[in-house]
């Protein structure tokens, strides 16, 4: 039991040290990902126009992308439980760079099926990274700490997306090129690629001293999906259907800017960086608040019914030449979004036991992609059949029902929660970021340490007993 507790006491000094620092680079290596993971979508228009693509065409790149990623994020997360987050993350660098690699190509010499291919290894190298690496915040952030590190990194998700919307579009417009923009994009994570390397290594280093995030001593039982709450099961589907109403408007507000207020494809990549901008502020202030107060719950709903209500400004905004005011829907909307996808991270990390909890924040990314799959289809059909005449007006309205059953599915968790344990409505106090999720675990901790204090203040004793009957 000695050794036992030497080795968490050496691993908290460790993590005290280095925490920040692994959250640093693990930020730095998050902007070149989330930069080209959005890239397609600020430069629709030329896309459309060097490929040569449709309405519906061009939907077809999303619903290829998102094809993988059904089961990517699954057999990640549970390699992640079984073999750790190290390795897995490594993995997942080199599929996206690779990715992005061929997307870069493919801007070149316009090969559709070759764009297609790109995105594909993108998306899934992403998916690979997103599950592993919420699992190392785990290892490293205990649960008073765990929403503002979440939080700050999706600020910087926020500030990949901001510089992408800038990026992508005024680099094509100023070279008239795509591939110089994508170009761009691959020296990114070029240049990024060291902190990921250095991330894995802070996080390997930290597990030497015990296997915090995937115990021996865990049953099997409680490791199977089976055994996940009946809030978790709530939680996920209210994230997801309030991703998609937020992604479902964000992904056509490019060209709905410069068809309906005749602003060019730069100035609306501006626009959508400035909802960005605002997203990333509050998302970090909720992370703050949930970390403090501890009331995921509410936020779910708050962040729905912002949803909802900037759906419907979309809705009803009077067309205009060139009214700056046309991005303020967006700004809502865009701040909705940011609190349901931080929601369910931190939702998963208080619910889910350490064991299986790569296999639980796979089941959220699967349920995304599984739908994204179908949300272009139907998104593209609406567009194509209806855009000539009502605009993007008959997609937001599928948009707004997307938002309204996220709205009730965050009042069903409130209700849910309060009636059990109220995991989502607390804040969870913790003496070990690792044992913050078994239940009791904490406790446990104090009692061994007790009984290590007790152990050597009674050797300590004994010791000077016995060189008193030596000095006699």
């Amino acid at each position: 039991m000695i050794d036992k507790l030497e080795s968490k006491n050496a691993q908290d000094v460790f993590k005290a040290r280095y925490k920040w620092w692994f959250l640093a680079v693990a930020l730095i290596c998050e902007i070149a990902l989330m930069y080209n993971l959005q890239a397609l979508y600020t430069i629709q228009v030329p896309i459309q126009k060097m490929f040569n693509l449709d309405e519906i065409k061009y939907s077809r790149i999303m619903t290829f992308e998102s094809l993988p990623s059904v089961f990517v994020p699954i057999v990640a997360g549970m390699l992640a439980d079984k073999y750790g987050t190290s390795i897995v993350f490594g993995v997942g660098m080199l599929v996206n760079y690779l990715g992005q690699f061929i997307a870069t190509y493919s801007s070149d010499i316009f090969s559709y099926w070759l764009l297609i291919a790109g995105r594909v290894l993108v998306v899934s190298g992403f998916n690979i990274t997103n599950v592993s690496r919420n699992k190392m915040f785990k290892n490293w952030f205990n649960n008073r700490q765990i929403a503002t590190a979440l939080s700050a990194c999706n600020v910087i998700d926020y500030v990949g997306i901001i510089l992408c919307d800038i990026g992508y579009p005024n680099i094509y417009e100023r070279y008239d090129s795509l591939f110089a923009s994508f170009i761009v994009g691959s020296a990114l994570v070029v240049a990024t690629a060291v902190f990921g390397i250095v991330q894995v290594i802070l996080n390997a280093r930290l597990l030497k001293f015990g296997n915090i995030e995937n115990p021996h001593d865990v049953p099997e039982s409680d490791k199977s999906f089976r055994n996940f709450p009946l809030a978790y099961w709530i939680l996920v589907p209210c994230s997801v259907f309030g991703f998609l109403g937020y992604f479902g408007t964000k992904i056509y507000s490019s060209k709905f800017f410069q068809i309906t207020f005749h602003f060019t494809g730069g100035e609306a990549g501006i626009m959508l960086a400035f909802a960005m901008a605002a997203s990333g502020v509050i998302t970090f202030f909720s992370g703050l608040y949930m970390d403090k107060y501890g009331k995921v719950n509410v936020a779910s709903i708050f962040g729905a019914c912002l949803i909802v209500f900037g759906t419907c400004i979309y809705i009803i905004f009077p067309h205009c030449f060139r009214c700056i005011m046309a991005v303020a829907p967006l700004v809502v909307i865009s701040l909705g979004g940011a609190i349901i996808q931080l929601i369910v991270t931190v939702g998963t990390l208080r619910l889910i036991k350490s064991g299986s909890l790569g296999l639980a924040i796979a089941l959220d990314n699967v349920l995304i992609n599984i739908l994204l799959m179908t949300y272009p289809i139907v998104g593209g059909y609406l567009s194509e059949k209806t855009i000539q005449e009502y605009g993007y007006f008959w997609v937001f309205i599928f948009n707004l029902m997307l938002g309204l059953i996220c709205l009730m599915l965050a009042i069903w968790l409130t209700i849910v929660d309060r009636k059990g344990n109220k995991v989502l409505s607390v804040v969870m106090l913790s003496v070990r970021s690792s044992y913050a999720i078994v239940p009791d675990a904490g406790n446990q901790v104090i009692n061994d340490v007790s009984n290590y204090e007790h152990f050597t203040s009674m050797q300590s004793a004994l010791l000077v007993s016995e060189e008193n009957t030596a000095n006699e």
